[in-house]
């Protein structure tokens, strides 16, 4: 689903990422729902 650019320096902010990307795509989701 996300872009890997994976390597070790950039693994926690690679993380931190997709973790904020994550939640952000849930809630959006959670909103469309509550929508619909």
């Amino acid at each position: 689903m996300y872009l890997t650019i994976i390597n070790s320096k950039n693994i926690k902010i690679y993380f931190l990422i997709q973790t904020a990307l994550d939640s952000l795509f849930s809630t959006f989701v959670a909103v469309l729902k509550t929508n619909v």
